[in-house]
């Protein structure tokens, strides 16, 4: 009996750890699926001047007189970082004509040009007055000591069909000392494309015309035409008094002698 317990136990504690077993495995396989990712479906990354930045662009999709958020940003490449922090190679160069170099190699965007400087990024939407309207215009101007630096903008397309956004994104770095600009530094111009549905064809439906109503009499109303006719039959009954023939028609009507028989004779006594 006792080694029948024995086994009876070794065996209910056996199954315990082959499912406990089978559920941690189960957890575990979920645990290694890829991490869920907060970007939006619809955003759109490229290349920045520098390698450890990325410019991202989040476009909803677009249709005729409907606005829109447009969010574009810039964040580093190498880890949780601010993006004044981030390096500079040696090879970085602008990608237009004329413009600052980027400062010293191997330090950061923040000493580029050394230290007691402050830098900033500005952000403009690049796009035609007639193709989409925008709000704010001009650049906008943000500081990088933080993670990620992001720009928007209130969008409304005018035109449907495909068309481009563009963004350009350019650093400056202003003295401490003296206040003293230096030239911009592009990061990055890219262009967007989007397509802008056309707008929806809205069924308005016919009004109904609401019921007359008929107004109140107007009291005042009522006893202006009452007068108004009471003068009429007056002024009528006065010209026809005026006729001579109407005076003997009317006095012959009324004479005694027409509305009374004559009296029947007595017969004598």
């Amino acid at each position: 009996m006792r080694s029948q317990r024995f086994f009876i136990v070794g065996l209910v504690l056996l199954l315990s750890l082959f499912v406990y077993g089978c559920g941690a495995g189960t957890t575990g396989a979920g645990n290694t699926s890829a991490p869920s990712s907060t970007q939006s479906a619809n955003a759109l990354i490229v290349n920045s001047t520098l390698s450890a930045l990325k410019i991202e662009a989040d476009i909803p999709p677009m249709q005729v007189k409907h606005q829109v958020i447009v969010v574009v940003s810039i964040f580093p490449t190498g880890g949780p970082i601010r993006v004044s922090d981030v390096s500079i190679e040696k090879n970085a160069t602008a990608i237009v004509t004329n413009a600052t170099p980027v400062g010293t190699p191997g330090k950061t965007l923040v000493d580029a040009f050394g230290a007691n400087h402050s830098v900033d990024a500005t952000a403009t939407l690049e796009t035609s007055p007639d193709v989409f309207s925008v709000a704010p215009t001009g650049p906008q101007i943000k500081p990088l000591d933080q993670n990620r630096v992001e720009w928007d903008w209130f969008v409304t397309p005018l035109i449907d069909r495909n068309q481009t956004i563009g963004v350009d994104i350019e650093v400056q770095w202003t003295s401490m000392k003296d206040g003293k600009k230096s030239l911009p530094y592009t990061l990055g111009y890219p262009k967007f494309p989007v397509n802008v549905q056309a707008a929806a064809v809205e069924f308005v439906p016919t009004p109904t015309p609401a019921p007359v109503t008929s107004a109140p009499p107007d009291p005042l109303a009522i006893f202006v035409a009452i007068l108004t006719l009471l003068a009429a039959v007056l002024t009528f009954s006065t010209a026809l008094i005026t006729i001579p023939g109407f005076r003997h028609w009317m006095r012959d009507l009324f004479s005694p002698s027409k509305r009374n028989p004559p009296a029947e004779p007595r017969a004598p006594s």
